[in-house]
């Protein structure tokens, strides 16, 4: 990086191909897979014994439904 300076390269030079840094998320997709995440937590046993474990699972699904909704 050291010998890159500004203005060094010229008009119609090739760099290579480009790529996205954010690629699109196809709408379809993305609601396809949250429902998938929110089935195989509604499919996780849950045991009496670990209440304080079951609060996080319950507060990682909230945001799932929140993106959802942003998306539809």
């Amino acid at each position: 990086m050291d010998l890159i300076s500004w203005g060094q390269l010229k008009p119609g030079t090739k760099i290579g191909k480009l790529e996205g840094i954010f690629p699109r998320v196809e709408k379809s997709e993305a609601i396809e897979r949250i429902e998938a995440m929110e089935q195989e937590q509604s499919k996780a046993p849950e045991t009496v014994a670990a209440t304080p474990a079951a609060t996080p699972a319950a507060a990682a699904t909230a945001p799932a439904v929140r993106r959802r909704q942003k998306l539809e």
